[in-house]
């Protein structure tokens, strides 16, 4: 029996598709967001094009995650939620790299429109967007309001010497809210079924709801964090010099333990740029090695959360069931700094098998030993 594009099993497969590919990008981006740090203190030229990024990058995660789990039960509310938030997340996402590499004479400068040009092109660009949302409506004279903002666009953008920069992002960015906010809202008006039935619920069910979900979520990007760190792991440094021992954290963010590995894995950097080496390792020595790995926290110095004594090493070549001496760096994002992750730092920090690391861990015994207080008789 054939299934015809337009049957219930095709809407439903189409449905779930789309809830699917909405979730995996809220997800990825709110991991993303998770590991960026405000700009705070950022006085350097350019600030203002960074936090309306950062804020572009906080919005993405939440409208695709939101607009997606409402599209269960309403189609309708998932497409305007797609369209009323595009202008905006648009904007912070897009503006950022809408402008020219110019030249000076100390040196190149990116150099976007000027906010409040950037903010009126942003309106003439979206103009015929919602203009056309009237047409489709039927609106009484929608098609000379389309006409006249057809128009004015063409005008403005063929007059604007900001439109090669500004209109590829713009355009990018919108076309993925438009492909959801349009599905959404286009099969709602084709009648097409909910993919669960609506329910009459209780104030206090509503809320134990919500709970849920915000906690499902946040395991969800827990979960998405540690993977992109892994998969983003890299064994490339930058002009790094020798490194003396130490015996007292360089910042905050300074992590240094030793910890036993169970578990190696390649990230995509390593699989495309480092393949050979991995498995001439492996042949040569017949152990399993990647750049990132799982590790049994065994001695702990400073830098590690208290609550767990697993920990995700990455940027760095690890082997399986080996012990090493982690001098290592945890990151500064809102969320991620909160998790056992750490940077092995490949070539910038002492990081070695522990068995090479019987200086350093001396050292740092002898640091960290209460000092004797020897009293004269």
């Amino acid at each position: 029996m054939r299934m015809s594009l337009g049957g219930p099993r095709s809407k439903s497969a189409l449905s779930w598709l789309a809830v699917g590919l909405g979730l995996l990008i809220g997800f990825v981006a709110l991991a993303r967001f998770g590991m960026e740090w405000p700009p705070f203190g950022d006085n350097d030229p350019g600030w203002l094009l960074r936090w309306i990024s950062y804020v572009g990058s906080a919005l993405l995660g939440p409208v695709f995650i939101a607009a997606s789990i409402i599209a269960f039960r309403s189609r309708r509310r998932a497409g305007l939620i797609f369209l009323i938030a595009m202008p905006g997340v648009v904007f912070c996402l897009a503006y950022p790299s809408a402008g020219y590499l110019v030249w000076h004479s100390d040196g190149g400068w990116f150099e976007p429109p000027e906010i409040q040009v950037a903010i009126g092109l942003t309106i003439v660009f979206f103009l015929p967007i919602f203009a056309s949302l009237l047409v489709i409506h039927r609106k009484p004279r929608a098609v000379y309001f389309l006409a006249f903002t057809l128009v004015l666009a063409a005008i403005v953008f063929g007059l604007s010497h900001w439109t090669k920069a500004f209109l590829p992002p713009f355009a990018g960015w919108s076309a993925l809210f438009l492909l959801f906010g349009m599905f959404w809202y286009g099969t709602d008006r084709r009648s097409w079924p909910s993919l669960l039935q609506p329910s009459l619920r209780s104030v206090a069910q509503r809320a134990r709801n919500f709970c849920i979900t915000c906690f499902v979520v946040l395991c969800v990007d827990v979960v998405l964090t540690f993977g992109l760190s892994a998969l983003g792991s890299s064994l490339s440094s930058g002009d790094c010099h020798y490194k003396p021992q130490f015996v007292l954290p360089e910042s905050p963010y300074h992590a240094v333990f030793t910890a036993r590995v169970i578990f190696v894995g390649r990230s995509l950097g390593a699989l495309t740029q480092y393949g050979d080496y991995f498995r001439n390792l492996q042949s040569l020595r017949n152990v399993h090695a990647g750049d990132w790995g799982i590790g049994v926290v065994q001695e702990k110095f400073w830098g590690l959360p208290s609550y767990s004594r697993f920990v995700l090493l990455t940027d760095f070549v690890y082997q399986e069931d080996a012990t090493y001496f982690i001098d290592g760096a945890r990151e500064r994002g809102l969320l991620i700094r909160k998790l056992p992750i750490v940077e092995g730092r490949v070539n910038c920090s002492r990081t070695k098998p522990v068995q090479d690391a019987i200086d350093d861990l001396r050292a740092l015994r002898d640091a960290s030993r209460p000092a004797v207080n020897m009293i004269p008789k």
